[in-house]
């Protein structure tokens, strides 16, 4: 199991046969690192704080994520998990990634699923 985060946009789109939205980016990564999530989001929600919000909005909530995870690496390292499904070094790459794509993509909207 784990975590899946689309980035979608609107089409414009007004008939029934055409697609209301469009996804231009979708990542997953394991749901074993949930722990980490919510250190780096300081909330019990985790990464689902990005639910529904805009690339432009949810951007300074992972910056955030991210400086926190340089400023106590030791803490990320230490919720590693046992079975080796996922660690804090690819737990930064891929919030680095979210970050990348909120920058890029101000106005598509964020949803996550687990």
């Amino acid at each position: 199991m784990g975590y899946e985060v689309d980035f979608r946009i609107d089409t414009g789109a007004r008939e029934l046969w055409c697609a209301r939205t469009r996804t231009v980016a979708n990542l997953n990564y394991t749901s074993n690192c949930a722990p980490m999530f919510r250190l780096a989001f300081a909330s019990d929600k985790g990464l689902h704080e990005l639910n529904g919000l805009t690339g432009r909005d949810a951007r300074a909530k992972v910056k955030g994520a991210c400086d926190h995870i340089e400023r106590d690496a030791g803490a990320y390292r230490a919720l590693n998990p046992a079975n080796g499904w996922g660690d804090s070094l690819t737990f930064y790459a891929f919030l680095r990634s979210i970050l990348t794509l909120c920058e890029r993509y101000t106005r598509a909207k964020i949803f996550v699923s687990a």
